[in-house]
């Protein structure tokens, strides 16, 4: 099942995604094939770049607005359009989590603090709790709690660049968990020589330790993957579902339509807060 091993199925659901942000931008702008043109001209001759991510950006802001439902919902109608609830809510999830990434590999501490206030009330309203307090207490260290210099530090400090390249930061914790790993095969490899001042040796050198390795690889030309998988060409998959999304018109309503396996899906991400009870919180 999928949300027991989320990480294995990140390429597919980044794809179904991808899928469903196509069909949308087709809807919006008039095209029935992925090779087809807007019905109105939209991207004029230009010559400036900043006036083409403007337009971009103009462009984007449409298909957002018209689907994207991270505010607080308003009441659905009596036969709302169950696929249309879904493909919306697949749309808004999934580009808040590429969103998310996306601001941990640039490094960018505002866009991850912004992404975590929406997370605060998704936790919340999907029951996870804990989770929901360790995003409370983040946000009220920076605002409230924190001097500035350490508010600073909490948002900023929060990544780590292991390649010397632009939008290839990591989570600081997830380099902890890489040094971990490391540590544990360096201590393997001492067998029945583990003694604590072994151990405390060990400890102190993985810095070094994971520099030589790396400067090895580079000099012996070993090839290593990246960090991030390895992603075949997706063009052919994607044609096919974005085909299969168009003929279903998932963002056409059709009031009364439904899922067999969720027939009463609504895009609502905060369906299970109170708003009472989230202000005494």
């Amino acid at each position: 099942r999928p949300e027991n091993d989320v990480n294995s199925c990140e390429e597919f659901f980044i794809l179904i995604v991808k899928a469903y942000t196509i069909v949308a931008a087709m809807n919006v702008f008039g095209m029935s094939e992925i090779t087809d043109f807007p019905v109105e001209e939209i991207f004029p001759t230009l010559t400036k770049e900043e006036e083409k991510s403007s337009i971009i950006e103009s462009a984007a802001s449409v298909i957002v607005e018209e689907y994207v439902k991270l505010s607080y919902p308003t009441c659905l109608p009596k036969k709302p359009d169950h696929i249309k609830e879904y493909a919306k809510d697949v749309l808004t999830m999934g580009l808040f989590y590429m969103e998310f990434q996306d601001a941990i590999r640039e490094g960018d501490g505002k866009r991850v603090l912004i992404c975590w206030k929406f997370l605060m009330l998704i936790y919340r309203a999907t029951g996870h709790v804990n989770y929901a307090k360790e995003a409370l207490t983040l946000l009220c260290q920076y605002h409230y709690l924190f001097p500035k210099r350490l508010a600073e530090q909490l948002i900023w400090s929060r990544f780590i660049n292991t390649q010397g390249q632009p939008g290839t930061n990591i989570p600081a914790d997830l380099h902890m968990e890489h040094l971990n790993r490391l540590c544990k095969e360096s201590l393997s490899n001492l067998g029945a020589n583990k003694t604590p001042k072994a151990i405390q040796r060990i400890g102190r050198a993985l810095g070094p330790l994971q520099q030589f390795l790396q400067n090895f690889d580079i000099t012996t030309k070993v090839e290593k993957g990246g960090s991030s998988h390895t992603i075949r060409s997706e063009s052919a998959d994607l044609k096919i579902i974005v085909n299969e999304l168009k003929k279903q018109d998932v963002f056409n309503n059709s009031p009364g339509r439904k899922y067999q396996s969720f027939p009463k899906h609504t895009c609502n991400c905060y369906k299970g807060i109170n708003k009472r009870k989230l202000k005494k919180w």
